[in-house]
């Protein structure tokens, strides 16, 4: 199963898998209001860990440039595009002063990126990732599929498994509860999963 989703590997940036194979832990902050700077500081965050945001990033003015940064994108479907990419305003001048920046394009079509994205890396969707052995497509929408913190906590297991690295990965401000949450994600799935795994759930 492992060879079968080295495919999702081809349009990384090699730089950006070093990283995570290098990494002492993965980090994945939710786009949670409720995170602070002291959440964070209490993690004791240096250059050998991998923080990850995602979409509109709105935890960006926690984040650090002395961090190596991740910023995850999911493709927009019904408008076209990705969610908070091509960075607009302050947030583009975050990659501009950050070396240890990376961005990933996740989901839509590769080959009709415009030109202004193929600087960004491209994770596709529907890959077969051991931690996604199972989940219930056929049960949701027709546009349905994990979350993208879901499916982001998918591939950075597989790019453990498949290296053979050591990171630990973190989950930082994410729900464990019910809600009102969209129904194309398979929500009970996904906390049975993570909560039978070796992943670190910090709760606020």
């Amino acid at each position: 199963m492992l060879a079968a989703a080295q495919q999702s590997l081809e349009r990384l940036s090699p730089q950006l898998l070093a990283r995570i194979t290098a990494s002492r832990r993965v980090i994945l902050l939710a786009n949670n209001p409720a995170i602070t700077r002291e959440h964070l500081e209490a993690l004791a965050l240096t250059a050998d860990d991998l923080v990850v945001s995602f979409n509109k990033c709105r935890n960006r003015t926690l984040l650090r440039r002395q961090w190596h940064n991740l910023f995850i994108h999911r493709h927009n479907y019904r408008k076209g595009g990705y969610f908070g990419f091509p960075y607009k305003g302050w947030l583009r001048l975050f990659p501009w002063f950050n070396s240890r920046f990376h961005s990933v394009l996740l989901g839509g079509e590769a080959e009709s990126l415009p030109a202004s994205h193929r600087g960004a890396s491209f994770l596709p969707l529907r890959q077969p990732f051991p931690a996604l052995e199972g989940y219930p497509y056929e049960r949701l929408p027709t546009r349905g599929g994990p979350s993208t913190g879901f499916y982001a906590v998918a591939f950075f297991d597989y790019v453990k498994r498949l290296k053979q690295a050591d990171y630990e990965i973190i989950l930082v401000g994410f729900s464990d509860e019910g809600g009102s949450f969209w129904d194309g994600h398979a929500w009970d799935f996904e906390r049975e999963w993570t909560r039978a795994s070796a992943v670190t759930v910090i709760q606020l």
